[in-house]
């Protein structure tokens, strides 16, 4: 259950970061014939800039909780190469 809500947070976090960032982004809001008087920007980098916090603790969180697989897999993917030492 731990993983999961890590997991789901770190997909909400992301979505959140990828969206204000697309919406801070100066040349879609040209594009869009939009000014930064039209946008409510101090709210949106706000949540920009919390959210991408949230997804750089919950990777960290991930990579600590998967470390075992991450571990295995990768010498599993050398050993296909030739390069064990075993």
């Amino acid at each position: 259950m731990v993983n999961y809500l890590i997991d789901i947070s770190l997909l909400v976090s992301g979505f959140l970061c990828g969206i204000t960032g697309i919406v801070k982004w100066s040349k879609l809001i040209l594009l869009l014939g939009l000014t930064y008087r039209d946008i409510p920007l101090s709210a949106i980098t706000a949540v920009h800039d919390w959210s991408g916090l949230a997804v750089g603790i919950l990777a960290v969180l991930h990579v600590l909780m998967h470390r075992k697989w991450i571990t295995a897999m990768t010498r599993q993917a050398l050993c296909r190469r030739g390069k064990c030492n075993e």
